[in-house]
């Protein structure tokens, strides 16, 4: 029975090969191929063939071409599943979030299932951060014992130490480079607000 289904020629041959080289849609654009092969062909097997398709799909297609038009191919896809966080549950977490400077995906995640009951990946977490136009940096691990007026000690030392050789010779510097030990994969995010 579907073997026989015939295509309706609601345009004319020429109208459907314009439209296919305007559309922009790749959807769109592989059905107006389909439809063009059966305008031609007037067979589905073939013209599925024709366009890689399952012969069910081009059934699907041609019928709703019969019966929209050009409407019916275009597609109109459901949305995929609902968020787990409602959008007024999302402004809370973001309330939440400006209490604190830093935070790392883990805590995030954890706050998430604390306080909404909802279990989210790491990545998906990072989305959602990303969705508040939070940043992340690196931490790097600072030295203890280094002085809080670090550079104007260096400004200072510097200053003497050129004043006392004058043009006599030329300073250099060397850095003490070492392995880090630590782990430095852990990111901590900041609201944009609170970067200077």
């Amino acid at each position: 029975m579907n073997a026989e289904k015939k295509v309706i020629k609601h345009l004319s041959l020429e109208e459907i090969q314009t439209l296919i080289q305007k559309e922009k849609n790749k959807h769109v654009f592989q059905r107006l191929l389909f439809i063009r092969h059966m305008y031609q062909e007037n067979n589905v097997k073939k013209s599925c063939e024709i366009v890689c398709i399952s012969n069910q799909t081009g059934y699907t297609w041609l019928n709703r071409w019969n019966t929209y038009g050009y409407e019916g191919l275009i597609p109109h896809f459901g949305g995929g599943r609902p968020p787990k966080l409602t959008k007024e549950e999302k402004e809370q977490l973001k309330e939440k979030l400006e209490s604190k400077d830093d935070w790392m995906t883990s805590e995030v995640r954890a706050l998430i299932k604390k306080e909404f009951g909802v279990t989210y990946s790491e990545r998906q977490v990072s989305r959602i951060l990303r969705s508040f136009k939070m940043h992340y940096a690196k931490p790097y691990p600072h030295d203890y014992r280094r002085p809080k007026n670090a550079k104007e000690l260096l400004e200072g030392r510097l200053k003497k130490a050129a004043n006392e050789i004058q043009d006599k010779c030329v300073i250099g510097f060397l850095d003490q480079a070492a392995p880090q030990t630590t782990d430095n994969k852990q990111r901590f995010w900041s609201l944009v607000s609170r970067i200077k």
